[in-house]
């Protein structure tokens, strides 16, 4: 069941990108801070009904909260009156996004009263932010903000407070698991001074990366949780549903990525290099530690001093300063970069590249591998024991 239910009319993206609607754009916004979204066509068959406007109501009913993305376009759609009249009968919270500076038809002037708008007909992406506080408002969360940590590396340059937010906790047929939020920022990715002379010529020379914030695995995706959305348990180390994953290949994950979404109606993904490298390095806590968490190798991770030439089961060592566990052994864990093709938003299209990078290092792996700046990549359709994955979202 999803949260947000996307009115609009097609015609607006005459007044937003060339790819699509704004209100795709306002989806893609609101889902990639975790809220459960409804629009069509993507969702019109999710409802299993017969007919497009029987799965509109439906979607309508699910839903807690009603987004009208509202234009000069709107007034002429009998569409969008019709969900609005649905909305309004079954006593749903909405939400209106207005675009321009038309108003409203009298006949919706009548359903929609007094309800608030977020005025975007100055710039409709100036006013994501509110659009988003104004949803979480009304499906009663919060964010919370705090003073934000001492970073005597200075390596995050993000000014003002620290958006700390809870982790998002899901449920796939009985097998639980969590994505910790990462503050947006910049921070310095490759040979940092805390990977002293040991860092190879594709670590250099260290750049500086912006990224917006997002959500990552709390854990490697385990085989519990493969198993439970692919049916199956393709891992040679088996014995314990709670070891990460293994035996997987880049395209393998975009199945297993591609199920997931369908159960859970969220927009999980792999995460790009620069993603698990910040996120590796704690994000805005970053203190330029040479492995994810710390400067001693085995309290953070699985390699080949201590792994016994095996994998051991997720969140036995220690996490970072995210509470993120194993970035750094266990298995190596596939990234959206195709080689050779830094992507550090995931912009890109990458399911046609020959080799994807691959982070963290391994149970097999030397130390000098386990560095969060160390990259390396594998191909695409080839898996192995120690190749898994973790989300984001």
């Amino acid at each position: 069941m999803r949260e947000v239910f996307i009115s609009y009319k097609d015609d607006d993206k005459k007044l937003g990108n060339n790819d699509g609607t704004v209100a795709r754009e306002l989806c893609k916004q609101l889902e990639d801070v975790g809220i459960t979204c409804w629009i069509a066509p993507r969702n019109a068959d999710d409802a299993n009904t017969s007919g497009f406007a029987a799965s509109i109501m439906k979607g309508i009913s699910e839903c807690k909260v009603f987004l009208l993305v509202f234009s000069r376009f709107t007034n002429d759609s009998e569409f969008v009156a019709n969900e609005i009249n649905v909305a309004c009968e079954e006593k749903k919270k909405i939400v209106l996004y207005k675009l321009d500076s038309s108003s409203p038809s009298p006949e919706l002037k009548f359903y929609l009263g007094r309800k608030p708008w977020v005025d975007a007909s100055g710039d409709y992406k100036a006013k994501f932010r509110e659009l988003i506080s104004m949803v979480n408002k009304k499906l009663g969360k919060t964010e919370e903000r705090t003073d934000p940590p001492s970073n005597p590396s200075g390596k995050g340059q993000n000014e003002g407070n620290l958006i700390q937010k809870s982790p998002l906790s899901f449920n796939v047929k009985g097998v639980t698991f969590n994505m910790i939020f990462v503050e947006g920022g910049t921070f310095i990715m490759g040979a940092t001074p805390g990977q002293k002379d040991e860092a190879f010529s594709d670590e250099e020379p260290p750049t500086h990366r912006s990224l917006e914030s997002f959500y990552i695995g709390e854990m490697q995706v385990t085989q519990a949780l493969w198993k439970a959305v692919m049916g199956d348990n393709p891992s040679k180390f088996k014995g314990n549903l709670k070891r990460p994953v293994e035996c997987v290949s880049w395209l393998d994950c975009q199945e297993f990525i591609k199920k997931l979404n369908t159960i859970t109606g969220k927009r999980f993904h792999l995460p790009t290099e620069a993603q698990w490298e910040y996120a590796a390095r704690g994000g805005m806590k970053n203190n330029d530690l040479k492995y994810a968490g710390s400067s001693d190798l085995d309290s953070v991770a699985w390699y080949e001093n201590n792994s016994g030439k095996t994998t051991h089961p997720v969140a036995q060592k220690n996490p970072n300063e995210l509470g993120l566990y194993d970035m750094i052994g266990n298995v190596w864990e596939w990234c959206h970069d195709g080689y050779g093709n830094d992507d550090p938003e995931g912009n890109r299209d990458t399911s046609s590249d020959f080799r994807h990078m691959i982070r963290g290092c391994c149970w097999r792996g030397n130390a000098r591998y386990c560095r969060v700046s160390y990259r390396n990549n594998w191909i695409t359709t080839k898996s192995g024991s120690h190749l898994g994955l973790r989300l984001a979202l």
